[in-house]
Parts: structure tokens; C-alpha cells; sequence
């Protein structure tokens, strides 16, 4: 993340940058969740794969704390209060301030999130500083008092943060034939799913 905090990179890069790293937090919460949740009908599978699964369970969770974190973390590109005292100055400057509807709608997104946000800071730092114990997930969240609930909307504000920031620094750059997309949308599970699939086809 380095690149990210060099003062001459553009707002709208770094802007960007953020939604990257939410919808990849996203991303990998996702396929987490997904073996969590389905896991009593991809144990046949997981169990033939143990190896491969046991470590793709755990890097999937430590990524997606670690990558989400970065969205609150002070020494981080990021970050999005930063980035919205950053972008409430420039729109102030640039005389766009209709557009500080979005930002405030930001703002009490964040707002909701703050006390899930302190968990999070709890949850992260003991994960990096504990990664060789071997607790499950459920050990780690009971440590920060997160509940499975907290995480999923947690990773799906932040992701509606990132959209609000982009639309209020530019609403026309994700316009595309009057519809407005984001990057990200596609959510990796068809993938999954179609592997687990491939893989059960070769299951005797």
C-alpha cells in the first residue's frame, strides 16, 4: 500500500483505490462465508481436498480482516475519513458543494458502523499479532464481541461508502448508457460454485 500514500497521487485514484480494496474485502468475506455456511454439503469435497481447503479457509478470513481494515486504518491511503475530509475540502474549493449530499450520507454510514468499527480494530490486531494460533473464526469474533451479523454489514457498508465517495467526486464516471455501474459487482460465487462442482463430478 505504499504507492497509495504518496501526496501527488490523484483523489480519484486513490478514491478508486479504496473501492478496490473494499470490494475485494467483500470478495473474500464472501467465500468465506460461503464455506461456512455451506459446509455440511461441501464436506465430501473439502475433506478429499483437506489440505488445500484448510488453508484456503484461513487465508480467505485473514485476508478479508487485514484488506477491510485498511479502510480505517490511519497510516493507510485509504482510509476513508481522510478521504472525506480531502474531498469535502476540494469540493468546497471547486465550488461543488451540491454534491455534499453524498458525503453526508457517508458520513452516517461510517457513523453506524462505528462501534462494529472498534471491534474490527480489536479483531484485526489480534489476528496479525496471533496469526500462529490456531483458533477458529468463532474464537476470534467472541474475543472482539462481533457477531457474524456485525461482519456482513460491516463489508457491505464499506463498499457503499466507496460507491458514495466516487459518485461525489465524479457521478458521471460510472454513468454508462444512463445506468450507473461499479466495478466489483459481480459477486466470485458463481466461480465457487461452479468449482466445487468440477471437483464433486470427480468425487466417487
Amino acid at each position: 500500500m505504499s504507492k497509495l500514500r504518496k501526496p501527488n497521487l490523484p483523489l480519484q485514484v486513490r478514491l478508486e483505490a479504496a473501492e478496490q480494496v473494499a470490494v475485494g474485502a467483500k470478495h473474500f468475506h464472501e467465500i468465506w462465508d460461503h464455506y461456512k455456511r455451506e459446509r455440511s454439503s461441501l464436506i465430501k469435497t473439502m475433506r478429499r481436498f483437506e489440505d488445500f481447503f484448510a488453508r484456503d479457509i484461513q487465508a480467505h478470513f485473514f485476508a478479508f480482516v487485514v484488506t477491510i481494515y485498511l479502510l480505517q486504518d490511519s497510516k493507510s491511503g485509504v482510509n476513508f475519513q481522510e478521504l472525506i475530509k480531502e474531498l469535502e475540502s476540494e469540493l468546497s474549493h471547486d465550488g461543488r458543494r451540491k454534491r455534499f449530499g453524498a458525503l453526508r450520507k457517508a458520513r452516517a454510514a461510517l457513523t453506524q458502523v462505528q462501534d462494529t468499527a472498534g471491534k474490527f480494530r480489536i479483531l484485526r490486531n489480534n489476528v496479525v499479532a496471533h496469526m500462529n494460533r490456531h483458533d477458529t473464526p468463532g474464537a476470534w469474533f467472541k474475543e472482539a464481541d462481533l457477531t457474524y451479523d456485525e461482519v456482513a454489514n460491516y463489508c457491505d457498508t464499506m463498499l457503499k461508502v466507496a460507491h458514495l465517495l466516487l459518485d461525489a467526486h465524479d457521478p458521471s464516471a460510472f454513468e454508462l448508457f444512463g445506468a450507473r455501474t461499479y466495478r466489483g459487482e459481480r459477486s466470485p460465487l458463481p466461480d465457487v460454485k461452479q468449482l466445487f462442482a468440477a471437483l464433486e463430478r470427480g468425487v466417487p
